[in-house]
């Protein structure tokens, strides 16, 4: 399908949930053509059908930014369907809250196999195209976290500390090809949904320290607070 010349497309990854749902819903009643991306087909669902209830140009699609496989057969659905990918949302993510002693290295990996290799897998899908229409911008979703680092948010803010190094040089990088690279650093009082998720990924592994941190770990962070 040719793309409109007014309606922009925009791909937001974790575009079912939270931040990314609300994002989606936004651009979409603003006139952009959305593509959600997410991995629960129930709440790609409830998106669709909000979608078209209240008649938005809004569609969502089965991407897992962790899959080698997923995430460019996703882009390729988008590209198929509006024919150019304006803007990338890189919003996907999730936070584990623990003592760095207590994360185990899968925690590690899990927690950085999203928050930063599902950002570049899916940039990496994206990019080709860009460069080749010469325009294009991408949009990093940090955090605070990124720059300062509270007690047990090492595995999170180490991550976006990765994805900050990442997106100063893809914003060199992509200059001379006309592509804008854009890092903003939201915050938000509660972790949510992807707290949740990671607080269940935890349990099914029935870890005996729990996602949030043991009392050991917090005994641990008031004695060092103190000193």
């Amino acid at each position: 399908m040719a793309q409109s010349a007014q309606a922009k497309s925009v791909l937001i990854t974790g575009g079912t949930d939270g931040l990314g749902k609300a994002a989606a819903l936004l651009l979409a009643e603003r006139g952009y053509r959305v593509f959600a991306a997410g991995r629960s087909a129930e709440k790609r669902a409830q998106l669709d059908a909000l979608a078209r209830e209240k008649k938005l140009p809004l569609e969502t699609l089965d991407m897992d930014v962790c899959d080698d496989a997923s995430v460019p057969r996703a882009v390729r659905a988008v590209l198929d369907e509006a024919g150019a990918i304006d803007v990338l949302i890189n919003n996907a993510g999730l936070s584990y809250v623990a003592a760095v002693e207590d994360m185990t290295m899968e925690d590690w990996r899990r927690q950085f196999e999203t928050n930063f290799f599902g950002v570049v897998r899916v940039t990496q899908a994206v990019l080709p195209h860009m460069r080749e229409r010469r325009r294009g911008r991408i949009l990093m979703m940090s955090s605070v976290s990124g720059f300062v680092t509270p007690p047990t948010q090492g595995g999170y803010s180490s991550s976006k500390h990765a994805l900050e190094g990442l997106s100063n040089a893809l914003r060199l990088e992509l200059y001379p090809f006309g592509i804008k690279m854009v890092l903003t650093r939201g915050f938000t009082r509660h972790c949510g949904r992807a707290q949740k998720r990671a607080e269940r990924d935890r349990e099914q592994r029935r870890r005996t320290v729990p996602v949030s941190c043991s009392e050991r770990s917090k005994r641990r962070v008031q004695n060092r607070a103190i000193q």
